[in-house]
């Protein structure tokens, strides 16, 4: 479900904000040898099955080791200070305050902030922040407890995260032991990551999830009488819950 919505939303997310995002050249998603939940083989076959262009990379352009395969996607970056930029000079957008008086709808999209019919979960997450100049592109490594790094809107600076490692579960954090840890998972797979990227710092943020083991994060839109809740799933989904939403109403 999350990867049939995400594919019919990428095109319409492209053509209604088209300088909402940019294009990630040198995309790579790599199969990890022994560690990987699904191996090549099956891995290309689904992307084939699903109708995805994938190009099968011989060679990456960095030195690897434990990787089983390699493919190179086409996936954007997204913009969120140009849209912040967007739709603050379009809306009337009020933070951090109570919503009162009397309204026909309201949709709720504070990702669960306000109660959803659904058993979710909050989770504080930690990346870590790297600056490169020699470094282009992003490496994914698939399919499991493993580890990705991408660019960011910054120039030069890149995202560390990691499957177990990203997750905070403990309030108390310690930053250096995480780091640590993640930066011997990237280092696995890519023994030159010491020399290719200095540390600079951290990014946090807060994720909602649904409490399901498939790690579905497809959207769906809940009703309660003339209130909507929306519980996106990727970004592209967003056209998803505007067509429901509009279709209830009669729009």
């Amino acid at each position: 479900m999350t990867r049939e919505q995400s594919k019919a939303g990428f095109d319409r997310f492209i053509r209604e904000y088209p300088d909402f995002s940019v294009a990630v050249p040198g995309n790579l998603y790599g199969i990890a040898r022994r560690l990987s939940l699904v191996d090549w083989r099956t891995y290309c076959d689904t992307m084939k099955v699903s109708g995805l262009a994938v190009k099968v990379v011989k060679k990456a352009p960095y030195p690897l080791k434990e990787v089983e395969g390699l493919i190179e996607v086409d996936e954007r970056l997204i913009l969120t200070s140009t849209a912040a930029r967007f739709f603050s000079a379009k809306l009337d957008i009020r933070l951090n305050q109570e919503l009162s008086g009397e309204f026909d709808y309201t949709i709720d999209c504070t990702w669960g902030r306000r109660g959803l019919p659904a058993r979710i979960e909050f989770e504080q997450t930690l990346m870590l922040l790297y600056e490169s100049r020699d470094w282009k592109g992003a490496l994914t490594l698939m399919d499991g407890p493993l580890a990705s790094i991408y660019p960011t809107e910054d120039d030069n600076i890149f995202t560390l995260s990691t499957v177990p490692h990203t997750p905070c579960h403990d309030i108390t954090i310690d930053v250096q032991e995480k780091r640590a840890k993640m930066e011997k998972k990237i280092r696995h797979y890519l023994p030159a990551f010491p020399d290719l990227f200095r540390y600079v710092g951290v990014q946090s943020s807060r994720k909602t999830k649904l409490l399901d083991l498939s790690a579905n994060r497809a959207c769906t839109v809940y009703r309660e009488k003339n209130e909507f809740k929306v519980m996106s799933g990727k970004i592209d989904a967003i056209f998803v819950a505007g067509d429901e939403i509009k279709c209830a109403l009669g729009l």
